[in-house]
């Protein structure tokens, strides 16, 4: 199988303590060699992050984003193995 995952968009706060981030990814999974898709999916997640890791880094918002990202793949290989325990194509946008 073929993964392509695209960062559509990445919602972070301008400025807070706490930020809480929302990271939106689109992924495709094919045959190697082509064909319809397996997956075809947009899914969006948040993340965020504690005064104490936001406060002490030069990027206050990397946490939330770093947890946002880590969620989204989390979805993703749930709604993967959902899809390929199914048989069906998981189709959106």
């Amino acid at each position: 199988m073929e993964l392509t995952a695209v960062i559509v968009q990445l919602d972070r706060p301008f400025v807070t303590l706490q930020p809480t981030v929302i990271a939106k990814v689109h992924y495709t999974v094919t045959r190697v060699g082509g064909g319809a898709p397996l997956f075809d999916e947009m899914l969006a997640a948040s993340g965020a992050a504690s005064v104490s890791q936001s406060i002490f880094d030069p990027d206050p918002t990397r946490p939330a984003n770093e947890a946002a990202m880590r969620a989204n793949i989390s979805i993703f290989l749930q709604e993967l193995q959902r899809t390929l325990k199914t048989g069906g194509a998981a189709k959106g946008g």
